[in-house]
């Protein structure tokens, strides 16, 4: 059996923590709420995982592109959110969503 890779090991994560991320999304989101978005439902492009640095010196992050919709299914928005883990490589924890 093969080991998983990076990004598997990263989607993995990040769908094991789903429902936190959700919750920053619908919630917190810097973005969402300047738009005043009344945000019912959340969804992930897993394949759109990616690693990034938003800056020079800072550490790495994970993001992901989600789409967000109203409680009939409109779609309001996407966008991308960016988890900063424990280990980028091999995440166990996650320490900040932005």
């Amino acid at each position: 059996m093969n080991k998983p890779t990076e990004k598997e090991r990263q989607i993995a994560f990040l769908k094991k923590h789903e429902e936190k991320m959700t919750e920053y999304v619908k919630y917190e989101s810097e973005y969402v709420l300047l738009k005043q978005y009344d945000v019912k439902e959340v969804t992930y492009s897993w394949q759109s995982v990616i690693e990034v640095r938003s800056m020079a010196f800072s550490p790495k992050t994970i993001a992901v592109e989600v789409s967000i919709f109203d409680g009939i299914g409109k779609k309001l928005d996407g966008f991308e959110i960016y988890v900063l883990p424990d280990n980028v490589k091999n995440p166990t924890e996650i320490k900040n969503i932005e």
